[in-house]
Protein backbone atom coordinates (compact mmCIF):
# COMPACT_ATOMS: atom_id res chain seq x y z
CA UNK A 1 0.00 0.00 0.00
CA UNK A 2 2.82 2.41 0.81
CA UNK A 3 4.61 1.78 -2.47
CA UNK A 4 1.36 2.01 -4.38
CA UNK A 5 0.48 5.28 -2.67
CA UNK A 6 3.95 6.63 -3.45
CA UNK A 7 3.49 5.76 -7.12
CA UNK A 8 6.28 3.15 -7.05
CA UNK A 9 4.47 0.45 -9.01
CA UNK A 10 7.75 -1.26 -9.93
CA UNK A 11 8.39 -1.90 -6.22
CA UNK A 12 4.88 -3.27 -5.84
CA UNK A 13 5.55 -5.69 -8.68
CA UNK A 14 8.91 -6.71 -7.17
CA UNK A 15 7.21 -7.36 -3.84
CA UNK A 16 4.49 -9.36 -5.59
CA UNK A 17 7.07 -11.59 -7.30
CA UNK A 18 9.08 -12.03 -4.08
CA UNK A 19 5.90 -12.93 -2.19
CA UNK A 20 4.95 -15.53 -4.80
CA UNK A 21 8.40 -17.10 -4.41
CA UNK A 22 8.00 -17.22 -0.62
CA UNK A 23 4.58 -18.83 -1.03
CA UNK A 24 6.10 -21.46 -3.30
CA UNK A 25 8.85 -22.30 -0.80
CA UNK A 26 6.70 -22.30 2.34
CA UNK A 27 3.87 -24.22 0.69
CA UNK A 28 6.29 -26.97 -0.31
CA UNK A 29 7.70 -27.13 3.23
CA UNK A 30 4.29 -27.23 4.91
CA UNK A 31 2.96 -29.82 2.47
CA UNK A 32 6.03 -31.97 3.11
CA UNK A 33 5.51 -31.71 6.88
CA UNK A 34 1.87 -32.74 6.51
CA UNK A 35 2.76 -35.74 4.35
CA UNK A 36 5.57 -36.82 6.70
CA UNK A 37 3.96 -36.08 10.06
CA UNK A 38 0.22 -35.95 9.27
CA UNK A 39 -0.80 -38.72 11.68
CA UNK A 40 1.15 -37.09 14.51
CA UNK A 41 -0.32 -33.66 13.79
CA UNK A 42 -3.83 -35.06 13.60
CA UNK A 43 -3.16 -37.01 16.78
CA UNK A 44 -3.00 -33.68 18.60
CA UNK A 45 -6.73 -33.30 17.91
CA UNK A 46 -7.97 -36.90 17.87
CA UNK A 47 -7.72 -39.50 20.61
CA UNK A 48 -5.53 -42.51 20.04
CA UNK A 49 -8.69 -44.63 19.81
CA UNK A 50 -9.87 -42.58 16.82
CA UNK A 51 -7.62 -44.52 14.50
CA UNK A 52 -10.59 -45.51 12.37
CA UNK A 53 -12.55 -43.39 9.96
CA UNK A 54 -11.96 -40.02 11.66
CA UNK A 55 -8.19 -40.39 11.37
CA UNK A 56 -8.41 -41.72 7.81
CA UNK A 57 -10.77 -38.94 6.70
CA UNK A 58 -8.67 -36.28 8.44
CA UNK A 59 -5.46 -37.47 6.81
CA UNK A 60 -7.08 -37.66 3.40
CA UNK A 61 -8.46 -34.13 3.82
CA UNK A 62 -5.15 -32.70 5.07
CA UNK A 63 -3.17 -34.24 2.23
CA UNK A 64 -5.64 -33.18 -0.44
CA UNK A 65 -5.84 -29.58 0.73
CA UNK A 66 -2.13 -29.19 1.53
CA UNK A 67 -1.10 -29.94 -2.05
CA UNK A 68 -3.01 -26.81 -3.04
CA UNK A 69 -1.64 -24.46 -0.36
CA UNK A 70 0.39 -22.82 -3.10
CA UNK A 71 -2.86 -21.83 -4.84
CA UNK A 72 -4.22 -20.39 -1.60
CA UNK A 73 -1.00 -18.45 -1.12
CA UNK A 74 -1.12 -17.07 -4.66
CA UNK A 75 -4.70 -15.95 -4.06
CA UNK A 76 -3.80 -14.25 -0.76
CA UNK A 77 -0.79 -12.48 -2.27
CA UNK A 78 -2.83 -11.28 -5.24
CA UNK A 79 -5.67 -10.14 -3.01
CA UNK A 80 -3.19 -8.36 -0.77
CA UNK A 81 -1.81 -6.44 -3.72
CA UNK A 82 -5.32 -5.46 -4.81
CA UNK A 83 -6.27 -4.33 -1.29
CA UNK A 84 -3.04 -2.38 -0.88
CA UNK A 85 -3.59 -0.64 -4.21
CA UNK A 86 -7.13 0.32 -3.22
CA UNK A 87 -8.74 -1.88 -5.87
CA UNK A 88 -11.40 -3.05 -3.44
CA UNK A 89 -13.93 -4.05 -6.08
CA UNK A 90 -11.53 -6.54 -7.65
CA UNK A 91 -10.48 -7.80 -4.21
CA UNK A 92 -14.11 -8.32 -3.24
CA UNK A 93 -14.85 -10.12 -6.51
CA UNK A 94 -11.92 -12.48 -5.95
CA UNK A 95 -12.87 -13.17 -2.33
CA UNK A 96 -16.57 -13.63 -3.00
CA UNK A 97 -15.99 -15.88 -6.01
CA UNK A 98 -13.72 -18.04 -3.83
CA UNK A 99 -16.38 -18.32 -1.12
CA UNK A 100 -19.40 -18.87 -3.34
CA UNK A 101 -17.63 -21.35 -5.60
CA UNK A 102 -16.58 -23.42 -2.58
CA UNK A 103 -20.21 -23.83 -1.58
CA UNK A 104 -21.46 -24.50 -5.11
CA UNK A 105 -18.67 -26.96 -5.92
CA UNK A 106 -19.13 -28.77 -2.58
CA UNK A 107 -22.81 -29.32 -3.31
CA UNK A 108 -22.14 -30.45 -6.87
CA UNK A 109 -19.27 -32.76 -5.96
CA UNK A 110 -21.09 -34.23 -2.94
CA UNK A 111 -23.46 -35.93 -5.34
CA UNK A 112 -20.55 -37.66 -7.11
CA UNK A 113 -17.83 -38.19 -4.48
CA UNK A 114 -19.64 -37.83 -1.15
CA UNK A 115 -17.91 -36.42 1.91
CA UNK A 116 -14.64 -35.83 0.04
CA UNK A 117 -16.35 -32.93 -1.75
CA UNK A 118 -15.35 -30.39 0.91
CA UNK A 119 -11.69 -31.37 0.53
CA UNK A 120 -11.85 -30.62 -3.18
CA UNK A 121 -14.16 -27.60 -3.15
CA UNK A 122 -11.77 -25.55 -1.02
CA UNK A 123 -8.79 -25.66 -3.43
CA UNK A 124 -11.11 -25.14 -6.40
CA UNK A 125 -12.45 -22.00 -4.72
CA UNK A 126 -8.89 -20.84 -4.04
CA UNK A 127 -8.04 -21.43 -7.69
CA UNK A 128 -10.98 -19.39 -8.92
CA UNK A 129 -10.16 -16.55 -6.52
CA UNK A 130 -6.49 -16.69 -7.54
CA UNK A 131 -7.43 -16.50 -11.22
CA UNK A 132 -9.58 -13.40 -10.64
CA UNK A 133 -6.83 -11.58 -8.74
CA UNK A 134 -4.12 -12.68 -11.21
CA UNK A 135 -6.10 -11.49 -14.24
CA UNK A 136 -6.73 -8.13 -12.57
CA UNK A 137 -3.07 -7.72 -11.66
CA UNK A 138 -1.92 -8.66 -15.17
CA UNK A 139 -4.37 -6.15 -16.65
CA UNK A 140 -2.60 -3.34 -14.78
CA UNK A 141 -5.92 -1.74 -13.84
CA UNK A 142 -5.01 -1.93 -10.14
CA UNK A 143 -2.46 0.82 -10.77
CA UNK A 144 -5.17 3.40 -11.42
CA UNK A 145 -7.04 2.84 -8.12
CA UNK A 146 -6.63 5.27 -5.25
CA UNK A 147 -7.64 4.79 -1.63
CA UNK A 148 -8.29 8.50 -1.15
CA UNK A 149 -9.31 11.18 -3.58
CA UNK A 150 -6.73 13.91 -3.96
CA UNK A 151 -8.06 17.26 -2.80
CA UNK A 152 -7.42 20.43 -4.68
CA UNK A 153 -5.33 22.97 -2.83
CA UNK A 154 -7.46 26.09 -2.31
CA UNK A 155 -4.80 28.40 -0.88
Amino acid sequence: AQNSGAGKDERVEEGYKASLLMVLIFSAIITGIIFLFGPHLLGLFLNAGSAGSAMDYGLKYMKTVSVFYIVMGFMFVGNGLLRGAGDMGAFMLSSMSNLFMRVIIAYLLAYFIGSSASGWSIPIGWGIGAIFSYVRIRSGKWKSRKLLEEKEDVT
